[in-house]
């Protein structure tokens, strides 16, 4: 590096380049190009919430904050990134995407007007060491182990960059 050259590398993996990109409601565009290209669908509207934390009803609640979400096409997308894999990570997964579902529905709301909620893990690691899949959905990752899981109001993918190589994982 120059005199000159002042600039510095932050990997998009870090919490504050994660929420620039992601978070953005002036430019939800590289939201809109991820999600469109995971899962091959057309976004048709995106706004970018600006609710990041779920709050706690009481001090026994878990506080969660979280790194990106947003109402595309009339369901809504939650991103999480996480560096590196910490104790519980399983029951996190799970947890994150509960805890929204039961901030958005309303008193009185008739169950079947709730809105899908799709839950996207970026894991920089290995998660499941089981296979070579990168991305998965985690029906599918259940069914592999011999559990039954009907389709649900929320669905969860997990990424894991561990398992995509030297490429995309330099950039995390």
């Amino acid at each position: 590096m120059t005199k000159e050259d002042k600039s510095i590398f932050i990997p998009v993996s870090n919490d504050y380049m994660f929420q620039k990109i992601f978070c953005n409601s002036e430019k939800p565009q590289y939201f809109k190009d991820f999600y469109e290209s995971i899962f091959k669908a057309k976004v048709e509207s995106i706004k970018i919430l600006e609710s990041k934390v779920m709050e706690r009803k009481n001090r026994y609640n878990k506080l969660i904050v979280l790194d990106a979400l947003a109402k595309i096409n009339e369901e809504y997308v939650h991103i999480e990134m996480q560096n590196r894999i910490l104790k519980g990570i399983e029951q996190r997964i799970e947890f994150y995407p509960s805890k929204i579902l039961s901030q958005l529905v309303k008193s009185g709301q008739d169950y079947d007007k709730i809105k899908k909620i799709r839950s996207i893990w970026i894991i920089n690691g290995i998660l499941n060491k089981e296979d070579r899949i990168y991305i998965d959905k985690i029906k599918k990752m259940y069914e592999k182990r011999g559990t039954e899981v009907r389709d649900q109001i929320v669905e969860i993918y997990i990424i894991e960059l561990g398992k995509i190589g030297d490429r995309l994982t330099k950039w995390c």
